[in-house]
């Protein structure tokens, strides 16, 4: 092995989507391990759900700092890791993000889910630390920085591993994201946001049901999901049909009496200060 000065090496940037502070531990040995006996440095996020990574990777591409590989896990709260994936690959911005799934399930229901859903693989958590180290390789091996492929085929697929379902062993998706024929479009949008001084979190999750049942009123209305971050920041997930359905809902949610407490409870300064919108295929 080569021996590079770490402060000369190129920069490695793996997220980490994962719920279970124990798994996030060892996990962050592990891949700390590959990466720097391969001679690259390191810079390792971790976010707890599949929306927090949603908000993640939207941010970060607005500034230009997307990860080169994101390793997810399946069970999590508010979106979990079939929901992250299916919003990152319905966006076109996102559909070359490298991610791969590593779960405690050896179901291969569970991985051909995930694989259909847009992983680039599947692994089985494994039981040993040497093992772990494998698959911690293996997907450092898979960054684009590593010089390392999908593994996709002639279509934008994947090959499947021999025996996907033992622990360690890849199972890689098969088949290409979005070939088939998209059923419309719809759009994201990832609005953070901070309570005014003096609201109670329990008077603005009143308002908040006030105000979901407002939405779900609207034309074009899919799915709404609300979470708490670090430092009192709530991250408020909204997904339409169309930009017109959003444009339309915001325009009557000025004065819209099921959204009243939910605009009074919010800080105005923090509200203006990200907005996100992502514009996606329905497949």
């Amino acid at each position: 092995m080569i021996s590079i000065n770490p402060t000369e090496a190129e920069l490695l940037n793996v997220l980490i989507v994962e719920d279970d502070p124990d798994d996030v531990y060892v996990l962050e040995r592990a891949v700390s391990r590959a990466v720097l006996d391969g001679g690259w440095r390191l810079r390792l996020q971790v976010v707890g759900n599949g929306l927090e990574a949603i908000n993640f990777v939207t941010w970060h591409d607005v500034v230009n700092d997307l990860p080169d590989i994101v390793i997810l896990d399946l069970n999590m709260p508010v979106i979990d890791g079939v929901g992250f994936l299916k919003s990152l690959r319905n966006s076109l911005d996102f559909r070359d993000l490298r991610v791969v799934v590593l779960t405690t399930s050896a179901d291969r229901t569970i991985h051909r889910t995930a694989l259909d859903a847009g992983a680039d693989a599947v692994f089985v958590k494994p039981d040993s630390r040497d093992a772990l180290d494998g698959i911690a390789r293996s997907i450092i091996a898979m960054s684009p920085r590593r010089g390392g492929e999908a593994r996709r085929g002639e279509h934008g697929g994947a090959h499947e591993a021999l025996h996907p379902a033992r622990s360690g062993d890849p199972i890689i998706r098969t088949d290409a994201i979005g070939d088939g024929p998209a059923a419309g479009t719809s759009v994201i949008e990832l609005v953070s946001l901070r309570l005014r001084e003096g609201v109670a979190e329990a008077e603005f999750l009143d308002a908040v049901e006030a105000a979901t049942a407002f939405l779900k009123s609207c034309p074009g209305f899919i799915r709404r999901r609300l979470a708490k971050g670090a430092e009192d920041e709530w991250v408020d997930y909204l997904e339409w049909e169309t930009r017109d359905a959003a444009r339309a809902a915001a325009s009557l949610g000025r004065s819209a009496s099921g959204m009243r407490a939910f605009l009074r409870a919010i800080d105005d300064r923090s509200l203006d200060r990200r907005k996100l919108t992502v514009h996606s295929v329905v497949n």
